[in-house]
């Protein structure tokens, strides 16, 4: 996809040595790709966090990484009609 005239690619990976799930943002250029951002659900905390590694990221790619780990990373809770 891209932002501001840069192509990234977005990937879901399962983190077992942090144990949860996390969807990574990396910057396609010249035949090579860089990781500059992370969204980390925690199944420990049940948090979600956003890490860059990179300044100056477009917002239009922020929006949608937290937007997307919020639809991909969180499991649905079960509602079970109090019985």
């Amino acid at each position: 996809m891209k932002f501001d005239g840069r192509t990234f690619e977005i990937q879901i990976v399962s983190d077992i040595v942090r144990d949860g799930m996390c969807l990574e943002a990396w910057e396609t250029s010249e035949g090579r790709s860089v990781q500059v951002a992370e969204v980390f659900y925690s199944d420990i905390s049940e948090r979600l966090a956003f890490t860059a590694y990179e300044k100056s990221l477009p917002l239009g790619l922020v929006e949608n990484m937290c937007r997307t780990a919020q639809e991909r990373l969180v499991p649905e809770t079960e509602l079970t009609g109090g019985n």
